[in-house]
């Protein structure tokens, strides 16, 4: 059986310096909720400056690693 998943996109907004930029993460949930751990967590993996605030949160559906477009680890 393949390994489905709730895939979700994050996004946020930061102020860095004189500049401002917005970035995404994707992840895949067991569950199909959003805690606020998984905002964090998602945060952190940005790499993001701690200023960085969350603007939305997207579900993308379903589905396998593969089926999302991710073919790797």
């Amino acid at each position: 059986m393949k390994d489905r998943r709730y895939w979700y996109a994050y996004s946020f907004q930061f102020r860095d310096k004189n500049q401002t930029g917005i970035a995404s993460h994707y992840t895949g949930h067991v569950k199909n909720v959003v805690t606020l751990k998984d905002i964090k967590e998602a945060k952190g993996a940005t790499g993001l400056p701690k200023n960085a605030v969350l603007m939305s949160v997207s579900y993308c559906g379903k589905m396998t690693k593969e089926e999302f477009g991710i073919n790797h680890d």
